[in-house]
């Protein structure tokens, strides 16, 4: 059994840059607003040198130290924070708080602005945030809906596919031919869905390997699956050796907040089905 891993895997330089940042936090109340990344080694390791995760900011007190994890937040949690006089870490990954700068400015030049992603997801939260905006797009479908009298500008989650986002776009500008559009997809994702897809049409199976709950790691799943069987793992302890009793190439992708670590351990776990 030959297993080929896709060129473009693995942590992205965002998620590197706010795994480092948490590490380097120091100070014995230290929290994680959300989960600094989608994955949960990642969440786990960082539990263990005392990074502690919350969901809401209601019981923080002056003198704690909040990291805001790389999807970003919306102004009015920084504006809480400040106010509660909490030490902030930014993580927000460089590409996210582009978006948010394009939602910001052009919300106050007056454009409404659309919002291309996954209703409640955290990136797309700050978006809405940043933005004034809350109306969010997921599929064409969802175009017919749209009742616009002003002028229209869109953004969109950085991990958003790349078909997805043109699909959309191409019927927005049906409807509304003036509508400014802002490619804010970040190159990472680009690349990772470039890679995975390429490597999906010269295989007999793909693993995507990454968390469930990370929007880049299932855009990738749901890319390959077009193509080819596809699986989307969290680890290695999700394979099944049945998926590969019939086939010679196995391909293996990851997502942009998957630790190299855990995609070395599937690809071992795969490997060994074929020696067995």
């Amino acid at each position: 059994m030959e297993i080929i891993i896709a060129s473009k895997s693995g942590f992205c330089f965002g998620v590197r840059r706010a795994i480092k940042a948490a590490q380097d936090t120091k100070g014995d109340r230290v929290y994680s607003l959300g989960d600094i990344i989608h994955n949960r080694h990642v969440v786990k390791d960082l539990e263990k040198i005392g990074v502690k995760r919350i969901d809401s900011i209601d019981n923080l007190k002056a003198g704690d130290t909040v990291i805001i994890r790389s999807h970003g937040e919306s102004p009015k949690i920084f504006d809480e924070l400040e106010k509660r006089r909490v030490s902030i870490v930014d993580t927000t990954c460089p590409y996210v708080m582009a978006a948010q700068n394009h939602g910001k400015i052009l919300s106050k030049q007056g454009y409404e602005v659309i919002i291309l992603g996954t209703p409640g997801h955290p990136e797309v939260i700050g978006l809405v945030g940043h933005s004034r905006s809350e109306r969010i797009i997921s599929t064409p479908e969802e175009v017919d809906n749209l009742d616009v009298a002003g002028k229209i500008a869109v953004i969109a989650q950085t991990t958003l596919s790349r078909q997805a986002f043109r699909d959309i776009v191409e019927k927005i500008q049906k409807r509304y031919p003036e509508a400014i559009v802002i490619d804010t997809i970040c190159s990472a994702t680009k690349e990772r869905q470039d890679a995975a897809v390429r490597l999906a049409r010269t295989v007999d199976i793909m693993v995507v390997v990454g968390g469930k709950h990370s929007s880049n790691t299932s855009k990738l799943a749901e890319l390959c699956k077009k193509i080819v069987e596809t699986h989307l793992v969290e680890d290695a302890s999700d394979l099944d050796p049945s998926w590969f009793r019939k086939s010679k190439k196995v391909g293996v992708a990851a997502g942009a907040s998957t630790p190299e670590k855990i995609i070395h351990e599937t690809v071992e776990k795969i490997r060994s089905f074929g020696q067995d």
